[in-house]
């Protein structure tokens, strides 16, 4: 029976990166610089390429209240596969819902296009695929006191696309902590959804 037991563990397939290695813990952090604090012209590149994602979100509001809003978003320099790029997530509540997940967006400066368009995100992390390769980014969202929502998008074309989704768990149902959190994979909502 040992034997037999010893035989079968051994032709388990080990996991895939993706169910474990993928969702960094302790490494997601939120944009925390005021976009205000940024040169005019990268701001102002910024603020250029996401208004056509705001105009529908503030439509029959003035444009100055529009640019009211942009003011408010924080930003954070990171690096694409050696290019420059910015994150940028807003804060206050024209964007944001009561948790505190938020619209979110990663810019390549390089080639001045949103490569990264999300809603209802917290925080994120970059994951280092291959060297000189387009980093995974994962988001996480805030879904209740002792549960996450994580998506682990990978760059495809010309934009990143969702590859792997996972819940989080840090505690059970009544609240009891969990030694180290639950990490559990799941089919990606269909995007749009």
């Amino acid at each position: 029976m040992t034997l037999l037991l010893a035989a079968l563990s051994a032709q388990t397939p080990a996991p895939r990166a993706a169910e474990h290695g993928a969702w960094a813990l302790a490494q997601l952090r939120v944009a925390s610089t005021p976009l205000e604090r940024f040169p005019a012209a990268e701001r102002s590149a910024a603020f250029s390429l996401l208004k056509p994602y705001l105009g529908p979100l503030f439509q029959g509001d003035s444009s100055g209240q529009l640019n009211q809003a942009m003011r408010s978003f924080r930003g954070e320099r990171i690096t694409l596969a050696g290019n420059p790029a910015l994150v940028v997530q807003p804060m206050g509540s024209d964007l944001c819902g009561g948790t505190g997940n938020c619209s979110f967006w990663i810019i390549d400066a390089r080639h001045r296009r949103v490569v990264l368009n999300a809603d209802g995100i917290q925080s994120f992390a970059l994951s280092p695929t291959r060297p000189g390769g387009m980093p995974y980014i994962i988001t996480s969202t805030h879904s209740s006191s002792f549960e996450q929502e994580r998506i682990r998008w990978q760059f495809q074309g010309s934009s990143y696309r969702r590859a792997d989704c996972a819940t989080v768990d840090t505690a059970n149902e009544t609240g009891q902590p969990y030694a180290t959190p639950r990490i559990t994979p799941h089919p990606c909502p269909i995007e749009g959804t």
